[in-house]
């Protein structure tokens, strides 16, 4: 599943105050692969009060990803390994054991 860009700034942009554009570029950057799983993240990081936290952990990831691309280049995200860091981010910051989170093994 896949969410749009002005749906996720229908549910956050208010919610996220001073992190909200960190946390749009954020969602602009992981994708539509990413975005129902980069929703949920912020979802349960602004319920929980952690979005500082996951936001520093999506970025150090986006970072990584870039180091390994050619100036200039689109940045791709690395499928498996992606999937890896935000089940940890799920489960490492935040807490959350669900069938969401499961569903990153897929």
């Amino acid at each position: 599943m896949n969410i749009f860009e002005k749906d996720f700034q229908r549910l956050f942009e208010k919610r996220l105050g001073r992190f909200w554009n960190r946390s749009l570029r954020v969602f602009q950057n992981y994708g539509k692969e990413f975005s129902w799983d980069v929703t949920n993240l912020f979802y349960s990081a602004v319920e929980q009060g952690k979005v500082q936290e996951v936001l520093v952990a999506l970025e150090g990831y986006w970072q990584n990803c870039l180091r390994y691309k050619k100036h200039g280049d689109v940045p791709e995200l690395f499928g498996n390994t992606t999937k890896e860091v935000l089940r940890r981010i799920s489960r490492e910051i935040l807490g959350v054991e669900s069938a969401w989170v499961e569903s990153l093994s897929a």
